[in-house]
């Protein structure tokens, strides 16, 4: 089974039409919604996992960009190099995701990559080079 992200941007006449659905009714394949925002009558977007076989998902994502919607594959990803982490936060407020959390007992950061787009804006913000580009 192979997994595959995507960012979906949906026009605002098919944001409240059920597309995503479809992916799994008509190509059996699985899907994690990590993060969406999309309101029925405007444009809206959409951070998906998708996990099934390869020409599943590349079907998949094909429909999709029949059904009209903007569908770009994220190739990338960010990861964070433990070691180099002091922990000092200054990734959590520039994440746009959300992927960063502040423990309120130990202080410690979490990084929860499984909701990274990859923006980037992190490897920006964290003067140790703790967060990495994986191409």
């Amino acid at each position: 089974m192979t997994s595959r992200r995507f960012i979906l941007h949906f026009p605002a006449a098919v944001a409240g039409r059920p597309v995503v659905s479809k992916l799994a009714s008509q190509f059996h394949l699985d899907f994690n919604i990590l993060r969406s925002a999309i309101d029925p009558g405007n444009e809206g977007m959409m951070y998906l996992e998708i996990l099934g076989k390869a020409d599943a998902i590349a079907k998949g994502a094909a429909f999709l960009k029949s059904m009209g919607l903007s569908v770009t594959q994220l190739d990338q990803q960010i990861r964070r190099v433990d070691d180099r982490c002091t922990g000092c936060g200054a990734c959590v407020g520039f994440c746009p995701a959300r992927c960063f959390a502040i423990d309120g007992q130990t202080g410690a950061v979490g990084f929860h990559n499984q909701q990274c787009t990859a923006c980037g804006l992190c490897l920006k913000a964290c003067t140790r080079r703790a967060m990495e580009l994986v191409l």
